[in-house]
């Protein structure tokens, strides 16, 4: 809540600001002039945020790689799906992105857990906050491969036209990082351990939700399901509907 907030800025001095949108949250940093930024925010964002605050230290590198794949190969799957290619073209882009994003995940945490205390300095850490900050950093990485693979995910659901089940994959994480938030942090007295933990819950749950999302269904379900496509949006190929479906299917084997 709003009042607990106050109460921490008058009882630590620090300072506080709400921002009820990206710009007015960059306009604010550049006032500010923080010595450190751990931001969460869209890719638009955080791109502009990148730049509007150089040369401050902005910890983006995970949502960079994510974006990376996630907002090219949904751009391509999109184009593919406007040109009427085949399907099997769209598998490739699809299976292509989801698994060149697991392995940058799994790289990405591999070099975050080696350079994991030298990062932990970079970003200031210091003092008493130096330990909490590299269990969360440590975490952060560890999770790298279902964050970039969710994103991913969230954008290939996105370019196929299903923005509504894209929003639910996000509830879905919101959900459970709320859930388990409260779970580790107030129940169990985890911390900034709990916290990061309830992160990578939070984006395996999302993660999961997209990938039985396009999981081909029962041939009768599909049939009915492509039906109701076609009156609503009037799909001119009701067989690319879900053209990630056959890989993520052995994914998951």
């Amino acid at each position: 809540p709003l009042k607990d907030v106050l109460n921490l800025r008058d009882t630590y001095g620090v300072q506080v600001a709400i921002a009820t949108g990206g710009t007015i949250a960059r306009r604010i940093v550049v006032q500010a002039r923080p010595k450190l930024i751990v931001a969460v925010a869209c890719e638009r964002d955080l791109s502009s945020g990148i730049q509007d605050t150089h040369p401050l230290p902005v910890f983006g590198v995970i949502m960079a790689i994510a974006g990376l794949f996630g907002l090219g190969s949904s751009t391509l799957a999109s184009r593919k799906l406007g040109e009427g290619q085949p399907a099997h073209e769209i598998h490739r882009v699809t299976s292509f992105a989801l698994y060149s994003a697991l392995g940058a995940g799994v790289i990405a945490a591999a070099i975050g857990f080696i350079l994991a205390d030298p990062i932990t300095g970079i970003m200031g850490a210091s003092g008493g906050s130096y330990e909490p900050t590299r269990i969360y950093v440590h975490l952060m990485f560890l999770g790298a491969p279902l964050a970039i693979g969710m994103f991913t995910l969230e954008q290939l659901v996105r370019s196929e036209g299903y923005a509504k089940q894209s929003m639910y994959g996000i509830i879905v994480g919101t959900v459970v990082t709320c859930i388990f938030d409260v779970l580790f942090i107030a129940v169990m007295g985890m911390g900034i351990a709990g916290a990061g933990w309830a992160m990578l819950l939070a984006n395996g749950a999302s993660m999961l939700y997209y990938l039985l999302f396009l999981m081909p269904r029962p041939r009768h379900h599909q049939a009915r399901g492509r039906g109701r496509c076609r009156r609503a949006h009037s799909e001119p190929q009701p067989d690319l509907r879900r053209p990630a479906a056959e890989q993520p299917r052995r994914l998951l084997r």
